[in-house]
């Protein structure tokens, strides 16, 4: 059995994400990291299933494949890269 604030935090986060695009009925759009849906990515240093705080603590956000913001150094990801830089 799952500790209690995992089940917690995982229950969050997946009503921000699959639940939310389930109900909207964009399941086959968004919600999940799968190929061929869209996905906005926000990079956090901890795990935010042991600390749901840990998602006000964003290091990298990336938008439409884009990285738009960036607090580590360059040896983490360069500016211009993007989700889908090896696809030609």
């Amino acid at each position: 059995m799952f500790p209690i604030w995992r089940t917690f935090s995982h229950s969050c986060l997946q009503a921000g994400t699959s639940v939310a695009a389930d109900l909207l009925g964009w399941e086959k759009r968004v919600g999940r990291l799968v190929p061929g849906l869209l996905a906005d990515l926000v990079v956090v240093d901890e795990n935010p299933l042991k600390d749901i705080a840990a998602l006000q603590r964003v290091k990298a956000v990336m938008l439409n494949g884009v990285l738009v913001r960036n607090d580590y150094d360059e040896a983490f990801v360069k500016p211009e890269s993007t989700l889908w830089a090896n696809e030609k």
